[in-house]
């Protein structure tokens, strides 16, 4: 349909009376609005009384980040349980042992070859929901 010089979309149309119960010539017009085709003379002068006042134009502020604040580690006294008993152990018959972290790396060497343990806790697997169609 050719509304006001402009084609606009019949099934748009259709579906702005239907949702907006309003009349044809009244879903044009929203349409007309909605994309930018529409013109009248309140439009031109918001326009003009909106670039008079700077709307619209792009402000070059200095954005400072706030500062963050050191994350706190939380001790896994777990992990250096089971670290601290692996060293023991392995102070019988390892050479060179050394506890680089006491929560993760324990190196050492063993009949002429290097070893590391890494301690890894695993999280826990959420379960899955089985979808049946």
């Amino acid at each position: 349909m050719i509304f006001r010089g402009v084609k606009v979309p019949n099934n748009v149309i259709d579906e702005y009376v239907d949702k907006l119960g309003c009349s044809i010539e009244e879903a044009c017009d929203a349409w007309l609005c909605d994309n930018g085709k529409a013109t009248s003379a309140e439009a031109d002068a918001m326009t003009k009384k909106a670039q008079f006042a700077g709307v619209g134009k792009i402000v070059d502020a200095d954005y400072k980040k706030s500062e963050r604040k050191p994350k706190e580690r939380k001790v896994n006294v777990e992990k250096r349980y089971i670290i601290k008993h692996l060293y023991d152990v392995l102070y019988t018959f390892a050479d060179n042992l050394e506890m680089r972290n006491d929560e993760k790396y324990i190196d050492f060497e063993y009949e002429d070859k290097s070893y590391t343990i890494n301690l890894v806790e695993h999280r826990t697997k959420k379960p899955q929901h089985l979808v049946i169609d």
